[in-house]
């Protein structure tokens, strides 16, 4: 769910998680997995992901105000050549618009989002996008496996 809020340091990895868990309950309520942070209308990450929008085969993720973590640097390498990148400021409005949105993160990788809010993602399954995303990236993290383990 999307909520207004502005991480003081975004650059940099803080453990400052007491907002995200003092919403708890509300986010509990409303049968919520984690929020899409925004501020004067653009967004931003969630409290503890990258986000990433799809519209029309474009790839879209924010530019300013995150942090810009490994998975998604990852996921931008892997669409290069692929799919068309662009890193702006992205309005919640426009997120409402998307084919596809996913997030990144270390432990998840790339998860497909399906509803913000109240809104439902055109794609009832995890999109074309997110998927081929998904494959490229499952690729690439078995090759360097290969590599590390071939010492």
């Amino acid at each position: 769910m999307s909520y207004e809020y502005h991480r003081e340091i975004p650059a940099v990895k803080t453990l400052s998680y007491l907002p995200p868990i003092q919403m708890l309950p509300h986010l509990k309520r409303q049968a919520a997995d984690d929020y899409l942070y925004y501020s004067n209308g653009l967004i931003s990450e969630s409290s503890r992901s990258n986000v990433f929008i799809v519209k029309n085969k474009t790839v879209s993720t924010p530019h300013t105000g995150i942090l810009p973590g490994i998975t998604r640097k990852h996921v931008l390498s892997v669409c290069q050549g692929v799919f068309a990148v662009e890193e702006r400021a992205i309005p919640l409005a426009e997120v409402y618009e998307a084919d596809e949105v996913f997030i990144t993160s270390s432990n998840q990788r790339i998860m497909p989002v399906r509803q913000i809010d109240h809104y439902v993602l055109p794609q009832p399954h995890t999109g074309p996008v997110t998927r081929k995303l998904q494959d490229l990236f499952l690729e690439r993290e078995g090759k360097q496996r290969i590599e590390i383990n071939s010492f």
